[in-house]
């Protein structure tokens, strides 16, 4: 009866066998045991990057712009990257800027696809016009018919499009990011450098007087700090004791 806590007036052999339910764990072999490890779930990882709605790639990846009927794209010299899969189909517009194929960038903008996207890499298209110091692709990417692209997108490291610009010695494209509204006072995101400094980096005195020019017409900010009051610190008086108050009543009185 001590055993049946139930009151079911039977006891599974197996389980008084193993103790589990009539032992405490301290006196069970099976406590002792190696355990099994649970079973995590296995839950979706989350994409950084979504496909497009119609089950194509990210807005980063965009068609490229080909001649229909240009029957000599592929022959026996002249084979595609990947043996089986057609990889000339869609293109990164970052690289589409960086070679200079303007014609898919324009097919891309033309789709209205956003200026502003970003790759794996945290990478707008603005970015790399800038680092190759183009300025119509600059132009391109900065402003297009149905949407204005940031002109202070920061990747990874914190480097902005300012900072590729002044990297590639280019002050026409530097002159163009600063009219168009661009931080000269954006740090990167060690904090050790700010755009005057790559300016001075990279030596290009061009580079630098724009820099300079534009810090220098950036209001200072105010000092408002209101003067703090100053602490009087006074000296403790040692505390009188009773003696001490009646040799000054004395003196009193004898005077």
């Amino acid at each position: 009866l001590a055993l049946d806590k139930r009151r079911e007036s039977f006891i599974n052999i197996s389980d008084f066998l193993k103790g589990l339910k009539y032992l405490p764990k301290t006196y069970v072999m099976a406590s002792y045991g190696p355990k099994k490890k649970k079973a995590t779930k296995t839950g979706k990882t989350k994409k950084t990057k979504f496909n497009r709605d119609d089950g194509g790639p990210p807005h980063f990846m965009t068609e490229s712009y080909q001649h229909a009927t240009d029957t000599h794209r592929y022959d026996r010299d002249h084979r595609p990257g990947h043996p089986i899969e057609d990889d000339t189909i869609y293109i990164n517009m970052n690289y589409c800027v960086k070679t200079g194929d303007i014609e898919s960038l324009r097919l891309a903008l033309s789709q209205k696809v956003p200026v502003d996207v970003k790759d794996r890499f945290y990478k707008t298209p603005l970015m790399p016009a800038c680092a190759s110091g183009k300025l119509d692709f600059s132009t391109s990417c900065g402003t297009a018919g149905h949407h204005t692209a940031s002109v202070d997108p920061s990747t990874l490291n914190g480097a902005t499009p300012l900072m590729r610009a002044i990297e590639s010695c280019r002050p026409s494209c530097v002159e163009y990011l600063i009219k168009a509204g661009a931080k000269v006072n954006a740090v990167n995101k060690t904090g050790t450098q700010n755009c005057l400094d790559v300016a001075h980096a990279y030596a290009d005195f061009r580079v630098v007087d724009l820099i300079q020019a534009k810090i220098n017409t950036l209001p200072r900010p105010k000092e408002n700090k209101k003067p703090q009051p100053v602490r009087v610190h006074r000296k403790l008086m040692p505390a009188s004791t009773p003696g001490s108050i009646k040799e000054k009543v004395e003196q009193v009185y004898c005077t």
